[in-house]
C-alpha cells in the first residue's frame, strides 16, 4: 500500500474495513475493495482477489447473512510480514468441511483453495454475535531480495 514504508523505518500495519450486502454483487464488490487496499503492485494480490472472492462467495451462498439482511464485513489488515483478510458473516447451521468436497465438483473447492494458498487460515465464532462466524486467511509477504 502506497505510503506505508518509508526507507529506514519499520513497516507499519494498516487496517481498512467494508461492509457488504449479502447479495450476488458482494464478491466483485469485495474483489475490487481488496485490491484497492492491497495495490496493484503486490506480489500476494491476484492469492488475495481469489481467497476473497470465495469467502465471500461462501457468506452469500451459505450463511444467514442474506436471508436475515445482515451485512458481510471484510477486514483487510497489511503489514510488513503478512496479509490478512477477515470475512464476518451472520453464520450458519454448519461449518463447512475443505476437505469433503469432490475435486471434479464445480462447487465446494473455496476452502480448498484458502488451505492450499495461505499461510494460516481458520474460522471461529463472533464473540459479539454467538451465531455470526469470521473466516480469515493470511498471506506471507515474499521475501525481499
Amino acid at each position: 500500500m502506497a505510503g506505508l514504508h518509508k526507507a529506514g523505518t519499520a513497516r507499519m500495519t494498516a487496517t481498512r474495513r467494508r461492509e457488504l450486502v449479502p447479495d450476488d454483487r458482494a464478491p466483485a464488490q469485495a474483489r475490487r475493495f481488496v485490491a484497492g487496499v492491497v495495490g496493484a503492485r503486490h506480489p500476494r494480490l491476484d492469492d488475495a482477489i481469489l481467497l476473497t472472492s470465495e469467502l465471500v462467495t461462501n457468506s452469500v451462498e451459505h450463511s444467514r447473512s442474506r436471508r436475515m439482511g445482515v451485512a458481510i464485513t471484510v477486514i483487510v489488515t497489511l503489514s510488513g510480514q503478512a496479509l490478512r483478510v477477515c470475512v464476518i458473516d451472520a453464520g450458519s447451521a454448519t461449518w463447512g468441511n475443505h476437505e469433503e468436497s469432490d475435486t471434479l465438483m464445480e462447487a465446494g473447492r473455496g476452502l480448498r483453495l484458502v488451505a492450499r494458498l495461505a499461510r494460516n487460515w481458520g474460522r471461529y465464532p463472533l464473540q459479539s454475535a454467538p451465531e455470526g462466524r469470521v473466516v480469515w486467511f493470511e498471506l506471507a509477504q515474499p521475501e525481499s531480495r
